[in-house]
């Protein structure tokens, strides 16, 4: 009976244990352990996840910048190659640039844009004034004064930023009745 009853309370013992590990889990003993519970677990591997979407997000915002900046240079690359097919169209056609500096500058006002054909040039200001009239006529044209240190006025037309744009402008502005032969391009840089 000594057996059984010994028997009886390991068994009681076991039972209980048993019950203990049914209704805690696995949670209690890793607690007792030291160990991370399944609900530290699950706090760790939603904060991983949030830092890899956000790893995620990084990389695919400086994958965009750096294609943006790719194509930004691959743009600056085709405007230097189209600027100097341009000026060696121009070259070709004989057409003549002068910058401002070799002008001796201007007198009052300011060019708005980098490039003009001028297409007469006065010493009288209100002859300038009547060819712009004249010029006006003409659609796309956006006639502009230039006044020099010099005394001189001339007349612009077609301002453009780029020089690819007035080399293909320049033969239709020398087709027209009011165009020079002689007609030229300022380039707006002292």
């Amino acid at each position: 009976m000594c057996i059984n009853v010994t028997h009886m309370k390991k068994t009681y013992i076991l039972i209980v244990l048993l019950a203990a590990l049914m209704l805690s889990g696995c949670d209690f003993f890793r607690r007792v352990a030291g160990r991370p519970t399944s609900e530290d677990i699950e706090v760790k591997r939603v904060e991983i996840a949030r830092v890899e979407e956000q790893k995620a997000r990084e990389q695919a915002r400086l994958d965009s910048i750096a294609a943006a900046l790719e194509q930004a240079r691959i743009a600056e690359e085709q405007a230097a190659k189209d600027s100097l097919d341009a000026l060696a169209a121009l070259k070709e056609k004989g057409c003549m640039m002068y910058n401002l500096s070799s002008l001796k500058g201007l007198s009052s006002g300011d060019l708005q844009h980098r490039y003009y054909i001028v297409v007469g040039s006065f010493k009288d200001a209100a002859n300038a004034d009547k060819f712009i009239e004249r010029v006006s006529k003409h659609p796309d044209m956006d006639p502009v004064k230039v006044r020099f240190r010099t005394g001189m006025v001339a007349v612009g037309v077609c301002p453009r930023n780029r020089i690819a744009e007035i080399a293909a402008l320049i033969d239709d502005v020398k087709s027209k009745s009011f165009c020079p032969k002689d007609a030229w391009i300022l380039v707006n840089e002292e």
